[in-house]
């Protein structure tokens, strides 16, 4: 019987020492290709520990460097050179030395906010913690927003671990207080709706994400091998614990659950202890929800070729049919990002590695990992004073599917003058989506990132930064074109 040791990560502390047991598999039919980097994006000022928490959105980056004093945060803007452009960096007036500012991090771009944790803040006691949300405008730039506190704030609570937004609504995880807290925004101001429980015996509370109407919360420690929890927004405006998400065959020290994501009903979770392939390789979970809110597993995916200790899994994205995994003792503690994608139910490969030349031993490249649309991006925390790499997906070779679209794709008003209206009909997608409109040299001007899997789409586009002239309307569809429309453009 092999003895194994695990020792959970707190705040700020990256590396376990782990060993572990069995699983199941994804396919894999083809060989992962090596995908690299578009950028690298460093902070433009003093900071260490830069990329321990990444997020991105549409074309904005966020990148946290929680060790930065008291810690600070930067937004990274994909001008249309496809250059990544520092655009703001945040530092609180009202941080201590220890705050961990940054530790967790989330971006919206079509609401142009972000939310950042600082889990040791101390205005309600030592520890207690808070989120810092700012705001977008044109006339202003970024500005904070509003404060975040839990409604019943305790010392060692470290409200602000993990943070996440989506839609009207923020998510923040205070993993010593054993709650979640949910916060829905009105009126410009965001108050909390409601504090989600943390189930008896519970153990460590390590990440929390959101979606729609729907939230999970990982606790590696749960039993000893690690658990999810699915809570379920009502009609009420009530939030509900719906599910315990657990690994098939559930293995001491496994620490499922150590690192969570969702899209849409579609769950993903890291397992770093799992070691079915090789000792410590780690593995990911995919779960999807039916419609009548029964959570079943999809897929485990794992290395084609495990690599022993790497605890693949300690960080997780996902966007419909692709899965991003990071393995940050790979390669000599290097670290390592793993790509999966699924053509169908069920049948899931190893697509590509996420490479960039700007790492060595010891840099723990893939601490942090986000996914948007054909957008990645990797945090590699140890790598000097730390970097964020970002990548672009729409340049791998997509794997033949066949689009989840039977209605059609049109616009109007068209001929259309400073905005049209994109309508689309189709069955629900499970595949990440976009529309773009494509000029008649077939460079894209205008993207929109789809984050519904509704059958009937109304999607508003601006179109007054594009050039009068005649333009394609496409739907891109889990890699393929799904659907395009003409447009004309005359003022």
């Amino acid at each position: 019987m092999t003895t194994r040791c695990l020792t959970f990560i707190g705040l700020f502390a990256l590396t376990a020492a782990l060993s572990i047991a069995p699983l199941a598999q994804p396919t894999s039919s083809r060989g992962a290709e090596a995908l690299p980097s578009e950028a690298t994006l460093a902070p433009s000022t003093g900071a260490s520990n830069f990329g321990y928490a990444v997020s991105v959105s549409e074309d904005r980056a966020l990148v946290g460097a929680l060790a930065s004093g008291h810690g600070k945060a930067y937004v990274y803007r994909r001008d249309a050179a496809a250059t990544w452009v520092e655009e703001a960096e945040f530092v609180p007036s009202d941080g201590s030395g220890a705050d961990q500012f940054g530790h967790g991090v989330a971006l919206n771009e079509e609401r142009a906010l972000v939310l950042v944790g600082a889990p040791l803040h101390d205005a309600a006691g030592d520890n207690s913690g808070a989120a810092y949300v700012y705001r977008r405008s044109e006339t202003e730039g970024w500005v904070l927003s509003q404060k975040l506190f839990a409604s019943d704030a305790a010392a060692n609570d470290q409200f602000g671990n993990s943070v996440a937004l989506h839609g009207w609504r923020a998510l923040v995880l205070a993993n010593n207080g054993e709650a979640a807290y949910v916060f829905a925004e009105a009126q410009g101001e965001f108050i909390e709706e409601a504090i989600l429980p943390a189930p008896a015996a519970k153990g460590y509370w390590s990440s929390a994400h959101l979606s729609d109407s729907l939230a999970i919360i990982g606790a590696p420690d749960y039993g000893g091998h690690g658990a999810a929890f699915t809570y379920r927004l009502l009609p009420s405006h009530d939030w509900v614990a719906e599910d315990t998400l657990m690994a098939p065959s559930p293995s001491s020290l496994d620490a499922f659950g150590w690192s969570v994501a969702l899209s849409g009903e579609r769950a993903v979770i890291g397992a770093i202890g799992n070691d079915e392939g090789a000792v410590e390789s780690g593995a990911v979970y995919v779960f999807d929800r039916s419609p009548s809110g029964v959570w079943s597993l999809e897929a485990t995916l794992k290395r084609a070729i495990p690599q022993a200790s790497g605890r693949m899994g300690f960080s997780v994205a996902v966007e419909a049919n692709h899965v991003l995994a990071g393995a940050i003792t790979s390669r000599g503690h290097s670290g390592e990002v793993v790509l999966f994608e699924s053509s169908g139910p069920g049948e899931w490969r190893e697509a590509a590695t996420l490479v960039t030349t700007a790492t060595a031993p010891g840099d723990q490249y893939g601490v942090s990992v986000a996914l948007d649309g054909d957008r990645a991006l990797v945090g590699a925390v140890l790598d000097g004073q730390g970097t964020a790499h970002a990548f672009d997906l729409s340049t791998l070779v997509a794997t033949p599917q066949t689009p989840d679209i039977t209605g059609e794709l049109t616009v109007g008003p068209n001929p259309a003058r400073d905005a049209v209206t994109v309508f689309i009909a189709r069955q629900p997608a499970s595949r990440a989506a976009h529309i773009e409109v494509i000029d008649v040299l077939g460079r894209v001007v205008e993207r929109r990132q789809l984050r519904t899997t509704a059958t009937e789409l109304e999607v508003s586009l601006s179109t007054r930064h594009i050039a009068p002239g005649v333009y394609t309307v496409r739907l891109i569809e889990g890699g393929v074109n799904a659907g395009t429309a003409r447009l004309v453009i005359a003022r």
